[in-house]
C-alpha cells in the first residue's frame, strides 16, 4: 500500500480499498497508450495520449499523482470517491484528480492526452502554494489556461521529431503553477488572490512580448497593466499558466516550428522575425529545446 498524498489536505475518500496506480494504462492490460513522453523522460511530468476504439470500463482506482486529462473525441464518464460526484466528458472536457481520489472511469471511443504531475515539480514552485493549500477535484469546462497547455502537450508528443523533453518540463510546471493558484482550497494562515489579468490587459502583455522576442523588463509590462511587478506577475500566471518569459519562449518555439514548416522561409529570416540576433543564436536556442538543429528539423519534415 502507498503512502499518504504529498499534498497536505488532500482528500482520501476511500483510498483504502482503491487500487494505486501510476499511469492510467495500468487500470487495464489492455489499455496502452498510442503516444508517450517516455522517450525523453522530462523531469517532473509524464504524458501519454490514448486512442479507445470501442467501450472499456476501468474499475475503482487511485491515482499515485496529481493527473489531469483532456478529452479530445468520444466521452469519459468519471464516478468520484464512490459516486460522491460523477461527471460526463465530451470534446474538449478536462478534469484535474489529486493524488489518491478514488475514481472509476467509462471510456467509449476516446481520444484523450493525460498528464502525470510528479513531485519532482515542486522545488520549482512558490512555497506558499503548496505548504498553505490542497488542491480539490475539478472539472472546469472554461478553463481555456488547461486546455490550451494540454493541447500543447499533446501536440509535442505527436512531433515524433523533437529530441528533448524541456518544452514538456515547461509545460508541466505552468500547469502545476496554475492549478494550485485557481484550484486549491485555502488553508488557515493564507489568503490567496484572485482573478487574472483582464483580456485587454493579457492581450496587450502577449502583444508587447511578442514584438519584441526578447526580455521584457517586467516593469514595463506592469506599468503598462496598470499594476504592481508582483500583481502583475501573480495575475499573468493565472490567466496562462506560465510566467511572462516562460509564455513568451513557449510561443515563440511554437512561431519558429510553424515557419520552419514552410519551405519557403529561409532559416535566416525567420531567426530575424523572431528576434534572435543571428543564425547561429537561433539554432543554438532551437537545438537546445527541441534536440535538434533547424535545418535537420526542416530536413526531417521534408522527408
Amino acid at each position: 500500500m502507498h503512502g499518504r498524498p504529498f499534498l497536505p489536505g488532500a482528500s482520501l475518500g476511500n483510498s483504502e480499498t482503491a487500487r494505486f496506480i501510476g499511469r492510467l494504462g495500468e487500470a487495464d492490460c489492455q489499455l496502452r497508450p498510442k503516444l508517450s513522453s517516455d522517450r525523453w523522460k522530462p523531469a517532473g511530468i509524464v504524458a501519454e495520449s490514448y486512442l479507445i476504439d470501442g467501450c472499456i470500463e476501468l474499475d475503482e482506482f487511485a491515482f499515485e499523482r496529481i493527473s489531469l486529462g483532456l478529452v479530445h473525441r468520444g466521452n469519459a464518464e468519471l464516478d468520484i470517491e464512490g459516486g460522491l460526484l460523477r461527471k460526463s466528458l465530451g470534446r474538449g472536457g478536462i478534469f484535474c484528480l489529486p493524488p489518491a481520489t478514488p475514481i472509476t472511469i467509462k471510456l467509449s471511443q476516446a481520444d484523450l492526452t493525460v498528464v502525470y504531475l510528479l513531485p519532482d515539480l515542486i522545488p520549482g514552485l512558490a512555497t506558499e502554494t503548496i505548504t498553505s493549500r490542497s488542491l480539490m477535484p475539478q472539472f472546469d469546462p472554461d478553463d481555456v489556461q488547461i486546455i490550451y497547455l494540454l493541447s500543447l502537450v499533446r501536440e509535442e508528443l505527436q512531433n515524433r521529431l523533437s529530441e528533448s523533453g524541456r518544452f514538456l518540463e515547461i509545460l508541466g510546471l505552468g500547469l502545476c503553477q496554475h492549478l494550485f493558484r485557481r484550484y486549491s482550497t485555502k488553508l488557515a494562515g493564507y489568503s490567496p488572490y484572485r482573478g487574472g489579468l483582464t483580456p485587454r490587459q493579457l492581450r496587450r502583455a502577449q502583444e508587447k512580448l511578442m514584438a519584441a522576442w526578447e526580455h521584457v523588463p517586467l516593469a514595463t509590462l506592469a506599468a503598462d497593466a496598470g499594476l504592481s511587478q508582483s500583481h502583475f506577475c501573480r495575475a499573468f500566471k493565472q490567466s496562462t499558466g506560465l510566467s511572462p518569459q516562460q509564455w513568451m519562449r513557449a510561443k515563440r518555439l511554437q512561431c519558429a516550428r510553424e515557419m520552419i514548416a514552410d519551405r519557403h522561409r529561409s532559416l535566416t529570416s525567420i531567426a530575424g522575425e523572431l528576434g534572435y540576433a543571428s543564425l547561429s543564436h537561433f539554432s543554438a536556442a532551437f537545438k537546445q529545446a527541441i534536440g535538434i538543429s533547424p535545418n535537420r528539423y526542416r530536413r526531417n519534415l521534408l522527408t
